[in-house]
């Protein structure tokens, strides 16, 4: 899934992986339990005449255990990649590590070829890059998931340094080129605009995601089925969907516990978590002193989060302090680049009322 937000000019990708048991709708009101990798073709095939076909029990589907409503879709087959990839002339991609499949193929019962992937920076044609992005033996699920992400990645830089974006014209002769090859509910009249936006937000603003942490083995199922840890589900999913001007801004945030009760900073960290503040973007630790009232030291001019935080944690806007301010002194030698001195007056479950997002 890809969300774009016009007015930060970010992005992000999040990636689900194609053994996870989530609900389907059964086509009468009800649902019933399998792997998502099953829902396009139970809608197309399956079923009869399901509103908007496998598109459309896509899209149900992951509003339904996702709660994100799905705007546009695009479906593309192997040939389709293969010939969009070729069409910008290969791509770069950056192997992290070995990977290799000795018996690969892309075609039902076609006899298979090697392909093997070191480390390092290596050029792809469309065939090669399909098979890094789908190859499994000697990986898993998860693995394949960062090489999809590496792909995505590699061919939207590509395209943007061939400069397909820069002008409407370039782009809507491109769509044109490939719009019978794909599937999609995108108008017509939206390519122009959408080029320009990504050629706005670059690659370097696109955050990339996928929830295989949180998931883990079924046991009484199938193999390489896939649980789900849901409210670590949705503690990712809002680093994708959440305010694209926290994203952008990128603060790291420091907590640190201002009373005496222990473990506050703790669930501090689990709130904003579930706000789109990622879990390497938090440092926790004590205050240096007892505090009656809560402190928000903005340290780096990270402006709009650290008001944010102020609405969230539903305090005063005087509680926002800059980092030179006096008051500040106490958390000179601090890290993070915004500071929440967490007070005696905290109280978590009333600031996750009605918080908003």
């Amino acid at each position: 899934m890809l969300t774009i937000d016009p007015y930060s000019k970010t992005a992000g990708v999040f990636s689900i992986p194609r053994d996870l048991l989530v609900e389907i709708p059964d086509g009468s009101g009800g649902y019933y339990t399998d792997r998502v990798n099953v829902v396009w073709e139970t809608g197309e095939f399956v079923y009869d005449n399901y509103d908007g076909g496998g598109a459309g029990l896509i899209k149900d589907t992951i509003k339904h255990n996702f709660d994100i409503p799905i705007d546009n879709l695009v479906i593309l087959d192997f040939e389709d990649f293969i010939k969009l990839v070729d069409e910008v002339g290969g791509i770069d991609v950056d192997v992290p590590e070995y990977v290799a499949d000795y018996g690969y193929t892309d075609c039902y019962q076609c006899y298979g070829r090697l392909y093997e992937f070191s480390p390092g920076l290596q050029h792809m044609d469309g065939k090669t890059a399909l098979a890094y992005a789908r190859i499994r033996k000697g990986s898993n699920d998860f693995k394949r998931i960062e090489r999809q992400q590496l792909v995505i990645q590699a061919t939207a830089e590509k395209a943007l340094g061939l400069n397909l974006l820069t002008s409407p014209g370039k782009a809507v002769d491109l769509y044109k080129k490939y719009k019978d090859a794909v599937e999609t509910d995108i108008n017509d009249f939206l390519i122009p605009g959408l080029a320009k936006l990504a050629q706005q937000i670059g690659t370097e603003n696109i955050r990339m995601v996928s929830i295989a942490s949180a998931t883990y083995p079924c046991g009484e199922c199938p193999a390489s089925v896939l649980n789900a840890d849901w409210d670590k589900v949705n503690e990712l999913k809002a680093q994708v969907f959440s305010d694209g001007r926290i994203q952008a801004e990128g603060a790291l945030v420091e907590l640190q516990n201002g009373t005496e009760e222990a473990g506050l900073a703790e669930e501090f960290a689990g709130f904003l978590r579930k706000r789109g503040i990622s879990e390497q973007d938090l440092l926790l630790g004590d205050a240096a002193t007892v505090h009656a009232r809560t402190l928000i030291v903005d340290r780096m001019g990270k402006e709009y989060t650290a008001k944010k935080l102020a609405e969230w944690l539903n305090l005063p806007s005087d509680s926002v302090i800059s980092g030179s301010d006096p008051a500040a002194a106490e958390v000179a030698a601090a890290t993070g680049d915004i500071v929440v001195v967490i007070g005696s007056d905290a109280r978590l479950a009333t600031a996750a009322v009605g918080s908003g997002n």
